[in-house]
């Protein structure tokens, strides 16, 4: 199975700089010059739809190549490391690399609060029990997004499928930014779509469900396209997926009782905090049970392998990673307990099905009225 660094000279994170570069804000990297070209055409409306798991090799095995997406596909890039929504999601709001912004996965290790929490929904972890009376991870790793600046100067817009109901659907999100297409105003509109990715999570790459969420996202996005003008729309996605077969840890007794808590991060980038006297121990045992599916990192090899991206690490970022990170190359993925929840694909390893996305670019200029 073939493994694929991120490029952070032409990641998600760059993405995210051009349209900053386009709206002259600041940036924090460097921008992606085949962007900056369509860009600089200043259409009226810049409008960016990230589909959540929407990978480049899942495309080009379920659509055919004269589908919309993928004749318009102008380039694959990578996601940041690790390819997962909690990394990637924040790479392209804030412009910045995980180990920047720090939001490295589902679920973060907070050394203040003493817990493993899952980030995005404020609760410890594998439970639904709040983890503080405030956001633990706004807190800690505050940002701000590239729309909210964008909204300082020009008309900027955020549509989430998570957050409204309105846009769940694809009928509702695309009418939506039709809608808001139409205002006078330059404007950026960012829209979120948490497919095909849950559906992936529950019933695998090969299912027909699956299957025609991606050509539902193909067959809206080309009805998007036919009615707006004067807009550029740049899809891309966060992440692929892979099908995934499990370890427990309740089958290593002896590598669990090494450890001073449960995992953290993701199932497939697995964040381990050792007791001090077992780490040469720990080491040396994981590698003979896990080496041919992980490839495990010291805190330091992280640090200097810049894995999660390049720039300064955020302050929190060595209690975040722990001891050793565990990094997938195959189809596998190691959770704390059997009791965990067990997806049928995952995502945030290095292979090459998880790593690789899209860059899809439709162009509509305005349309010329006869006579002017």
């Amino acid at each position: 199975m073939q493994t694929v660094l991120p490029n952070y000279q032409k990641c998600i994170t760059n993405l995210s700089n051009s349209i900053l570069k386009h709206f002259n804000l600041e940036t924090y990297h460097n921008s992606l010059p085949f962007i900056d070209k369509i860009l600089d055409k200043d259409y009226k409306n810049v409008i960016v739809v990230l589909c959540d798991g929407l990978g480049s090799i899942l495309l080009d095995e379920i659509l055919d190549k004269y589908s919309f997406l993928i004749k318009n596909r102008i380039k694959t890039i990578t996601s940041v490391y690790p390819p997962t929504t909690t990394a990637a999601t924040t790479s392209i709001l804030s412009g910045l690399n995980p180990n920047e912004h720090g939001w490295l996965g589902w679920d973060l290790y907070f050394k203040k609060e003493d817990k493993i929490i899952t980030m995005f929904l404020n609760t410890l972890k594998d439970t639904n029990i709040n983890a503080a009376d405030y956001n633990v991870a706004r807190v800690t790793y505050p940002y701000e997004s590239i729309t909210k600046k964008i909204g300082k100067f020009y008309e900027s817009y955020e549509l989430l499928s998570f957050k409204n109901e309105e846009y769940k659907t694809l009928d509702g999100l695309t009418k939506k930014i039709i809608e808001l297409s139409k205002t006078p105003n330059k404007k950026f509109i960012y829209a979120y779509y948490e497919e095909p990715d849950s559906k992936l999570h529950e019933y695998g790459i090969n299912n027909e469900i699956v299957k025609q969420e991606f050509i539902n996202i193909n067959n809206y996005m080309e009805y998007l396209c036919n009615n707006i003008e004067d807009s550029v729309v740049i899809l891309t996605a966060d992440h692929g997926h892979i099908d995934v077969e499990y370890y427990f840890l309740d089958d290593y007794p002896n590598i669990k009782n090494m450890l001073e808590r449960t995992t953290s991060l993701e199932p497939r980038t697995v964040s381990f905090k050792v007791k001090f006297e077992k780490l040469e121990e720990f080491k040396l045992e994981f590698n003979k049970y896990f080496s041919n599916d992980f490839i495990l990192y010291s805190q330091d090899e992280i640090i200097n392998n810049k894995l999660f991206g390049v720039g300064r690490n955020n302050m929190h970022f060595e209690e975040a990673i722990g001891d050793f990170v565990a990094v997938a190359k195959n189809n596998k993925a190691i959770v704390y307990e059997k009791t965990d929840e067990l997806l049928k694909s995952h995502h945030a390893g290095l292979t090459e099905r998880e790593m690789l996305i899209p860059i899809i670019v439709k162009e509509k200029p305005k349309v010329k009225v006869k006579g002017q």
